[in-house]
């Protein structure tokens, strides 16, 4: 081949990574889950918090006052859990039940009783519940020392470890852990002395992350808000902290977590105002890319793959519910990828946007709330899409060990840099 056409395929292939980058992703598939009743009930809403790698996703279903938690899948429809616990407070609950999350052995976590919207709210007397085989109990509030016993189980892993909290929002509430055989102990403060007040996932490789409050367990409210991250196999908390962003940002709460190690959450002044998101993986901590037209303090990272894409929501400058996505370099509206023709619109409020967080799986796959396929400015389904551009083109390998995971939050890293430049040399 002669230099000329060497130029020329050099050009060409240029060109085409330059499309390639710069191209916006495509949502395909995009599904209303629906809902629960039969027949149907137009006032009804529903929410999904979760999907797993083979589609299965939680939730619940509300009409009216009661809430009713689900599995399903987006090809399969919605099937309601069970919801006749017995609370160990004393007394039956009827019509207050949410799916967290669940793994592929077909074991369910999420709460019952209590706040019907309650992913990133206090406890507000619920409890936390587990399904299996058909059938709901309450875990362990051993740890709870209040007379009224509270608290959430948020997420569950492959081998069966459930995260959440116990305790009501203040003083007594701490982060929780649930081993497979329903053994309950709390997060170990972090060596500064920050303590984890709520767990909100944990991946399948034992790695844990939530929001601590560097105030110590006693505080009433935070003085600074802060996340951790908890490594179940070693038994050490480190706190995640927001340097070298370049803005004012003084703790980093976690509220996702993928199998290969990113975490995602929501960056906090001193004391509660937030200002943006973030994405952690192997130690370094970048800002997610702002959606144009929205607020910083609306700006929620939820959920992330690990391919390192992030989904979140966020309120636009005239207050608007607005999910989106990003690839790390660029963030998108999930409305701006959506075939053209498509009849659905995002709703929500201000007050709604903390309780409908998004999902993303290692497919690809998205879930979350609030669409209204039908014109409502009100009732809004569960739904579901995908975006091919996010799947993980193979299975994330089981990392040969924590310390680069880790390397951010002590000197690991730079120890395994210099080890590398010696030998090398």
């Amino acid at each position: 081949m002669n230099a000329s056409k060497i130029a020329c395929a050099a050009l060409l292939a240029c060109a085409v990574l330059s499309q390639t980058a710069w191209a916006a992703p495509a949502a395909t598939g995009l599904t209303d889950l629906g809902g629960l009743a039969v027949p149907a009930d137009a006032t009804e809403m529903s929410y999904a918090y979760n999907v797993l790698a083979n589609g299965q996703i939680s939730g619940r279903a509300r009409v009216g006052l009661t809430n009713t938690a689900f599995v399903g899948s987006a090809s399969g429809g919605l099937t309601a859990l069970a919801n006749n616990l017995v609370n160990p407070n004393g007394s039956n609950i009827l019509g207050s039940y949410q799916a967290n999350s669940s793994n592929a052995a077909g074991i369910v976590v999420g709460t019952a009783g209590g706040s019907a919207n309650i992913i990133n709210t206090g406890s507000s007397g619920a409890v936390p519940v587990i399904w299996s085989g058909g059938t709901v109990r309450s875990l362990s509030l051993v740890n709870d020392s209040a007379t009224t016993k509270t608290g959430r189980a948020l997420d569950i892993n492959s081998a069966g470890m459930i995260v959440g909290n116990v305790g009501t929002l203040g003083t007594a509430q701490r982060g929780q852990i649930w081993s497979a055989a329903g053994v309950a102990s709390a997060i170990p403060a972090a060596s500064n002395g920050s303590v984890a007040k709520v767990a909100m996932a944990v991946n399948d490789n034992g790695l844990v992350v939530g929001e601590a409050w560097a105030d110590g367990v006693f505080a009433a409210t935070p003085t600074r808000r802060a996340g951790f991250v908890y490594d179940s196999k070693t038994g050490v908390t480190s706190e995640l902290l927001p340097v070298g962003l370049g803005i004012s940002a003084t703790g980093a709460v976690a509220n996702e977590l993928s199998n290969a190690g990113h975490v995602v959450g929501r960056l906090f002044s001193e004391g509660s105002t937030a200002v943006g998101s973030f994405i952690w993986h192997a130690g370094i901590m970048s800002l997610i890319p702002q959606l144009a037209g929205t607020t910083a303090g609306s700006f929620i990272a939820t959920g992330v793959n690990s391919k390192g894409w992030v989904v979140g929501t966020a309120l636009s400058t005239a207050n608007v519910f607005t999910p989106w996505v990003s690839d790390g370099s660029n963030t998108y509206s999930l409305s701006s990828l959506l075939p053209a023709g498509s009849n659905v619109k995002f709703i929500g409020s201000a007050t709604q946007q903390a309780n409908v967080p998004l999902y993303i799986n290692d497919a690809g796959v998205i879930v979350g709330s609030m669409a209204s396929f039908n014109g409502s400015t009100t009732v809004g389904h569960a739904f579901a899409l995908t975006i091919p551009d996010a799947a993980v083109a193979a299975a994330v390998p089981e990392p040969q060990s924590y310390a680069l995971l880790l390397g951010g939050l002590g000197v690991l890293g730079w120890v395994a840099r210099r080890r590398l430049a010696v030998s090398q040399g």
